[in-house]
């Protein structure tokens, strides 16, 4: 508008016609190239704006999955019953095993389903060795009650009780092994042997047995062994000193007498039978002596050698110099 008002007043004005032709120029470039350009830059923002939205989403962080949504569902949660321990205690050491496996069938097996299966093991071990089948075979029945020596004191709540009722029906076993074993003695040398072989045998005081080591059936069965060698033993000696005569082998025979009784240890079955053993040793040895004296010596030599054997059984058991015991001693040997 400045360009035209200036050629209205100067029509030949150069520098005028330029600058309005630069201006014309100018105006036809602002009002031909905005539709293209402005298609580009709303593009471009777009894509600016996309990028942009994309990133938010991938920034987010994800949802917490234990987070409730609307439509989660709560699920309700079991309620554990607890176990009836009084009532369990007081059939168990009443030894009501019936009723206790009962009680303990009833209980809440999710909860104490370990200590149940325990229970289980223990009672039903307590009631086989209580049968007629563990006492007819007893060291079947403690093989079998050994086999839960290792859960018996796994509940907290009973283990005392278990132990003392699992020894005690060991204990019950074991006087029904030993009865057994005795009979047999007397009526079958053979069974008897056979049966003290059995209750000797290694996994009946196995180390790991914390509380049912047949320990007594053990060591009665060893002694009854030892009391066998011991009786055949001393049975052959005093076949030897009744048959050889001489007081040395009366004299050997006391020593063997002395070493079974080392052999037999304290028990009262050892001692009887060591007592009993010493007792025949002066009796036989006194009757020896006796037969062959009133049957008489004819040989000089035997006769001297008799005499020395009488003196040797005075001095033995301290009757020389006692002139009581020794006029009844030689009164028996002569028969006057």
């Amino acid at each position: 508008d400045a360009y035209e008002r200036i050629l209205e007043l100067r029509t030949g004005d150069e520098d005028a016609k330029k600058g309005k032709a630069e201006a014309e120029k100018r105006l036809r470039a602002l009002t031909s190239e905005p539709i293209a350009m402005r298609s580009v830059v709303t593009g471009a923002a777009a894509a600016v704006l996309l990028m942009f939205q994309v990133a938010a989403v991938q920034l987010r962080p994800p949802p917490t999955l234990t987070q409730k949504g609307p439509t989660d569902v709560e699920k309700p949660t079991a309620t554990k019953r607890p176990l009836a321990t009084d009532q369990l205690v007081a059939l168990e050491t009443d030894l009501n095993l019936d009723g206790a496996l009962a009680l303990w069938a009833a209980q809440d097996g999710t909860a104490h389903g370990e200590r149940m299966r325990w229970a289980e093991q223990v009672l039903e071990a307590l009631r086989r060795a209580k049968s007629a089948e563990a006492l007819a075979d007893p060291v079947k029945a403690i093989r079998d009650l050994q086999a839960v020596d290792s859960v018996l004191d796994d509940d907290p709540d009973l283990k005392d009780i278990r132990v003392q009722a699992a020894k005690a029906a060991l204990e019950t076993l074991t006087d029904a092994a030993l009865a057994r074993l005795a009979e047999a003695e007397k009526t079958d040398p053979t069974m008897g042997k056979t049966l003290s072989d059995q209750y000797t045998e290694a996994d009946l005081t196995a180390e790991h047995l914390s509380s049912l080591k047949a320990t007594r059936l053990s060591d009665a069965a060893r002694l009854k062994q030892n009391v066998l060698g011991v009786r055949s033993d001393l049975d052959k000696g005093f076949l030897r000193a009744r048959t050889q005569n001489g007081w040395t082998t009366w004299l050997k025979l006391e020593t063997d007498i002395a070493e079974g009784a080392a052999d037999l240890g304290e028990g009262p079955e050892a001692k009887a039978l060591v007592e009993k053993y010493r007792s025949d040793f002066q009796a036989e040895w006194r009757k020896g002596l006796r037969d062959r004296f009133t049957k008489g010596i004819a040989d000089a030599d035997e006769f001297v050698k008799a005499v020395q054997e009488a003196g040797a059984f005075l001095e033995k058991f301290g009757l020389l110099g006692d002139e009581g015991a020794q006029d009844q001693f030689i009164r028996e040997l002569t028969g006057k």
